[in-house]
Order: C-alpha cells, then sequence, then structure tokens
C-alpha cells in the first residue's frame, strides 16, 4: 500500500498585491508535488483577492483568510495557526517559485532526517530600472547554523520542518527573517542550501519593504543578539572558560579580571557541564551584574553531550568562535 506523501503547506500572506498574485498561485498549483496546502492570508488590501477576476479560478484550490493586522509577521503567523501540513514555507504573495521546487525541497527533507530546513537560490525578476540597484548574493552549502551569527543568509522561501517553526516576531522593525531563522535553529534544526534556483523574486516599485533607518537596525541587531545570546563581531579577544564538576566557579571568574583589555572588545563564553546546579546559578547571577560590560557574555549549559565533556568543550568553543584576533580556552 503506497504511503500518502507528506502534506507540505504554503502560506502566503498578501497586502495589496492582487496584480502579482495571480502568478504566485498559478506556480503554486502547477507544482508537480501531489500534496499541497495553500493558504493565502489576505491583510488589510484595499480590494479582497476575492473581487478579483481570477478569484473563481483559484478559489477551490486553496484556503483563503482575510485579517486586518497590518504586519506581515503577524500575517505569516496566523496562517502558520491556521495550516496541517508537516512542512511549511513561506512565500510572498509578489514572489513565485519555479517549476518542481517543492517536490525538489521534499526530496531533501525526506532523505535527510537530520535536515530540519532547506533554502534554494533566488532568481530576480521585475522592473529593470529597479534590478540594476539589487544584487543577488548567494551562499554555499551550509549545514549547522554558524553562518547565522553574524547576519541573516536564508532568505523567507525555505522549507522547514514543523516542530521546528516558531514565530515571526512583529517587534522588530527589519530583520525578522535573521530572528525566525536562528529561532529554527536553536530548535535544533541544520539548514541544508540547493545550489539551484528554485523560485523568483519579484523586484517592483510598490515592494511594501521598508528602508529603515541605522537607529532602527541597530536597534533590530542588539535585540536579537540580546535575544539568541549572540557575540558582537566587534570583539577581538573570545575568552572561553569550561566550569565543571564539583568545584567552586570563583576561579574562573577571577581568570576574567587578570585580562587587562578594554571589557567591550572581549567576548565570553561560558560552557557549563551542569554537574553542579549551585555552578550554573552563580554563573547566571555574575552575569546580571556584568554582562552589559562586555561585547557579549554567552552561557551554555551542557550544549555537549559527550562522556568527556572537556573533550566536547574544544570543539564547541571553535563552532561558536567568530574569529577574533585571539581565542583563548582555559578551565575553570
Amino acid at each position: 500500500m503506497n504511503q500518502k506523501p507528506i502534506k507540505v503547506s504554503v502560506i502566503v500572506p498578501s497586502h495589496n498585491y492582487n496584480a502579482y498574485l495571480k502568478e504566485c498561485l498559478a506556480s503554486l498549483v502547477t507544482q508537480d508535488y501531489p500534496n499541497v496546502e495553500i493558504i493565502v492570508v489576505d491583510d488589510a488590501s484595499e480590494e479582497a483577492v476575492t473581487q478579483t477576476p481570477y478569484w473563481l479560478e483559484y478559489k477551490d484550490k486553496v484556503k483563503f483568510y482575510r485579517v486586518a493586522f497590518r504586519h506581515p509577521c503577524k500575517t505569516r503567523n496566523f496562517g502558520f495557526e491556521k495550516s496541517t501540513g508537516d512542512y511549511i514555507l513561506f512565500l510572498d504573495a509578489d514572489d513565485y517559485l519555479l517549476p518542481s521546487a517543492i517536490s525538489k525541497m521534499v526530496a531533501v527533507l525526506n532523505n535527510n532526517a537530520d535536515i530540519g530546513f532547506v533554502y534554494p537560490r533566488h532568481q530576480l525578476v521585475g522592473e529593470k530600472t529597479v534590478l540594476e540597484n539589487w544584487s543577488n548574493n548567494q551562499f554555499e552549502f551550509t549545514k549547522g547554523y554558524s553562518f547565522l551569527k553574524t547576519d541573516t543568509a536564508i532568505n523567507t522561501v525555505a522549507m522547514v520542518r514543523r516542530k521546528f517553526v516558531g514565530e515571526w516576531d512583529a517587534t522588530l522593525p527589519c530583520l525578522q527573517d535573521w530572528d525566525f531563522w536562528l529561532s529554527v535553529c536553536e530548535k535544533g534544526g541544520s539548514g541544508y542550501h540547493i545550489i539551484e534556483k528554485l523560485w523568483c523574486v519579484r523586484i517592483h516599485n510598490q515592494q511594501i519593504s521598508v528602508v529603515r533607518t541605522k537607529e532602527e537596525r541597530d536597534k533590530a541587531v542588539a535585540h536579537i543578539r540580546k535575544k539568541h545570546n549572540l557575540p558582537y563581531p566587534k570583539a577581538e579577544i573570545m575568552l572561553a572558560i569550561f566550569f565543571g564538576g564539583l568545584c567552586s566557579p570563583v576561579n574562573g571568574l577571577e581568570t576574567i579580571g587578570q585580562f587587562n583589555y578594554p571589557k567591550k572588545k572581549i567576548d565570553l563564553l561560558f560552557y557549563d557541564d551542569m554537574q553542579n546546579k549551585d555552578i550554573t546559578a552563580q554563573l547566571k547571577a555574575w552575569m546580571e551584574i556584568n554582562e552589559e560590560k562586555y561585547a557579549s557574555v554567552r552561557l551554555y549549559v551542557n550544549p555537549v553531550k559527550d562522556t568527556f565533556p572537556f573533550l566536547g568543550f574544544h570543539g564547541f568553543v571553535r563552532k561558536c568562535s567568530t574569529n577574533p584576533k585571539l581565542l583563548i580556552e582555559c578551565g575553570k
């Protein structure tokens, strides 16, 4: 007996994009993958898509909702709540998929249980005068998420296993995609990049994306770095300290004070093997008082399930390293 293909939910938020939505929907209903749930969420468009001439062609093939959030993050979250698929794909209404995009992404997830999400390259389409001002940065194959520590390298269009999907943060003025993919990775989802263009990004003068001020972007970056415990690139020294066993963390914390170097240029990483809960509590208390003095302070509690925790410490530190001028590792 043949097993039914895994359901893929494609969530399409739209605000005044009816002129482009038809091509988006056409690209979805003509995919060669047989089990696709299409969810269109119209967020307070001046004209509802149900009033367009092409709606009759698609109304029986999509699930349609009309909301008044006036915010793409809230619209995506709403669409996800209404979805029922095991694999989730977010696609803006002014973009569209190329043939076989869904089946190729599904194949990666089906054949690699350790992969949490897959994202392809994209192709720019649209008005020539606008296209000339855009770059099409491409990223090599990545597995894991160390590449996300400094900025987002994943577009909105990526297929992710449902269990790794979190909320789009509507409090951020920008960089919501960076925040979203960091959350996915923190839940355990590693990424795979398909080196093939499988979707089209439409560039046009009516795009909703707002150019934010430097102050707004800096505020968003600070919020994301604190939320996800990320290092700041400006750190020149990374000091990684292993805390383990039943000993007091005092020696390790005293080590920090021995560095005659500007604190704002030091990135601290505390690796706690969690054999002593008192150590964890003391480290957290120290961080509450001192973390603002440093470029960043990160605490990882038992991140590597290793028989010999100190051996796992070295590999983990290198994975988290931001390539400072000087990396120092030491025990407690």
